[in-house]
């Protein structure tokens, strides 16, 4: 679940505005549930409901 926001931030994909912030916000979230010991993990439904068109990141 942590590699997915890492690579994006790390590829061309995180030059798009907040990009980096959203996939660093998702990190540090689901970072916190593993240190916390949740046996599930929970995201905001903003984060859960991020779409991406291929043809619009081409």
């Amino acid at each position: 679940m942590l590699a997915l926001p890492s690579f994006i931030a790390c590829t061309s994909i995180g030059a798009v505005l907040g990009g980096p912030s959203v996939a660093g916000v998702t990190i540090l979230l689901i970072s916190l549930q593993i240190l916390l010991g949740q046996r599930h993990q929970w995201l905001p439904v903003k984060v859960m409901d991020l779409k991406c068109d291929a043809d619009q990141l081409r």
